[in-house]
């Protein structure tokens, strides 16, 4: 692969952890890896992406405190690879071994776009490898490329009101209790290219009169849906805090509230064994806990080791988050960010996942973090949580690739600069 990236005019080189490890210093292998990336950007002008090519126990991974589960309900420490991105700071200012203390460390632009390829094997890196070079170099053809599947899920029973005074729940509540919010927040920003496939618990945003006919978010339909192909995957909704499902709305009476009432969408055996082959999705998914830190692998890090399909790369959270959704309509958590990414994604020319996903943690640093939000560990547990998998230059396929006609002179009369530009009729 460092022979494809140098080729198509992305300078690359290979360093191995086992080098770095024994070249620079450091309290452990994160800050190792740290303390080589703040020496290599000193040098070069031009470091820009960084793929970790290893899962969490053989290339190793920050965690951050962010204090949360006491007062929040949320996580304590939080699994990064935030702390490869930031390079500015060294995450520890005070020196007490708890890096990443809410915002006197945090270094919120990154200087490096990080992901990761979750591989612990020659076999792994080979399929992982494998995908990457033939979703660049010679993707299957097929409409796949336009299509855009959307999965809401609920969050509370559709049929139960907060009128109603129901003593187990808070009651459903339209702004913030069902995925179909903030997708539709989303298809605004889709060109008209687009094929978009709507899935959903509930589609509508007040409560009421949920039934199963109305239901169109499913086991099986979601598998079909997937391994049809697609450029683009979006989840909003529940997930298992064990990484390893995510969720969705079964009760056929709308008024289940207690964890029996979900049941499972997709899990990372889906993952592992989606049969969509070369047509690779780029996934992000707005729930919490389902990103690559179980010690075994059972999460939805195994779409990107898939032997027979799989995805691209994968938008996720290595926590619990939150959705920050008020009653007067102000958004600040997770479908804030899920709405920026698409935005960022089609409107900004954003088009490389590693990418726009630090360029949304800047964003959101800026303009929530930043301006006194009611929960601000809970927006800072949002930025540290979300992570890259998979190669972070890679841009994604969103219509049928061209060839590209280059012509050239036959010979230059004097010295001239050829500047390197975006082949947009490949990519979005």
């Amino acid at each position: 692969m460092e022979e494809w990236k140098t080729k198509k005019g992305v300078r690359a080189k290979i360093y191995t952890y086992e080098w770095i490890n024994e070249t620079y210093p450091g309290s452990d292998g994160s800050e190792q890896i740290h303390n080589f990336l703040v020496e290599l950007d000193g040098h070069s002008m031009n470091l820009t992406w960084l793929l970790l090519a290893g899962d969490t126990d053989l290339i190793p991974i920050r965690e951050f405190y962010v204090n949360a589960s006491l007062l929040y309900g949320l996580d304590d420490l939080y699994a990064s690879d935030y702390y490869y991105a930031g390079l500015d700071s060294n995450w520890n200012n005070d020196g007490d071994e708890l890096y990443g203390e809410q915002s006197k460390d945090l270094d919120p632009d990154a200087d490096v776009y990080v992901g990761r390829l979750p591989v612990n094997n020659f076999t792994e890196i080979r399929i992982a490898v494998e995908n990457i070079l033939d979703y660049e170099q010679s993707p299957p053809p097929g409409t796949w490329y336009n299509n855009f599947t959307m999965w809401g899920g609920l969050m509370d029973a559709p049929n139960v009101f907060d009128i109603n005074g129901t003593p187990e729940d808070e009651g459903y509540n339209d702004y913030k209790d069902n995925g179909f919010k903030v997708s539709k927040k989303i298809i605004p920003y889709l060109p008209a290219n687009i094929n978009l496939k709507e899935f959903y618990d509930y589609p509508q945003h007040v409560g009421g009169s949920y039934g199963p006919d109305t239901d169109t978010l499913n086991r099986t339909g979601a598998r079909d849906a997937y391994d049809d192909g697609n450029s683009l995957v979006n989840f909003a909704g529940q997930a298992y805090y064990t990484g390893d499902e995510l969720a969705h709305y079964r009760n056929e009476t709308g008024t289940m509230t207690d964890k029996a009432a979900f049941t499972t969408l997709y899990s990372f055996n889906n993952a592992k064994y989606s049969l969509n082959n070369g047509m690779l999705p780029l996934v992000y998914l707005s729930t919490c806990s389902v990103n690559y830190t179980e010690p075994d692998d059972s999460n939805m890090e195994q779409w990107l080791i898939a032997p027979y399909g799989g995805a691209i790369g994968v938008i996720a959270n290595t926590g619990k988050s939150y959705r920050g959704e008020t009653f007067d309509g102000y958004s600040y958590g997770n479908w804030w960010l899920n709405e920026r990414f698409w935005d960022l994604f089609f409107n900004e020319d954003v088009y490389r996942p590693g990418e726009a996903l630090y360029e949304l943690k800047s964003q959101y640093h800026d303009e929530v973090l930043t301006q006194d939000p009611q929960y601000p560990i809970m927006v800072y547990a949002n930025i540290i949580g979300y992570n890259y998998l998979g190669d972070p230059e890679v841009p994604i396929w969103t219509a049928v690739p061209e060839d590209m006609a280059v012509t050239l002179p036959n010979f230059y009369t004097k010295r001239q600069d050829l500047s390197k530009q975006a082949v947009r009729i490949h990519f979005r």
